[in-house]
């Protein structure tokens, strides 16, 4: 259900009310847009994986979404956490 919560959110963030409650408290410039980062890590540092369920939800997501993934790596060891931010609208391998 990871990428429909997301999706959610993002409803949720981009309803014009939201957005000036979500802009005056994280203090961004008026024209900032709300963009959807799903950031997945493995359990206890291993790599990060999705599922061939979610890699589906995200190859239908309406390209009007402006979504990407950040895949972290050895989260658990701070000397080595690595972070892999994918392009625009890409599916993980």
């Amino acid at each position: 259900m990871l990428i429909l919560q997301g999706l959610d959110y993002w409803i949720w963030a981009s309803k014009d009310e939201n957005r000036a409650w979500l802009r005056d408290r994280l203090y961004a410039d008026a024209s900032a847009s709300t963009h959807l980062l799903y950031a997945v890590a493995g359990k206890q540092g291993s790599p990060p994986q999705l599922g061939e369920y979610e890699k589906s939800h995200l190859k239908h997501i309406d390209p009007a979404v402006p979504w990407r993934v950040a895949l972290l790596s050895d989260w658990d060891r701070p000397d080595a956490a690595n972070v892999k931010m994918l392009g625009p609208h890409q599916v993980p391998e």
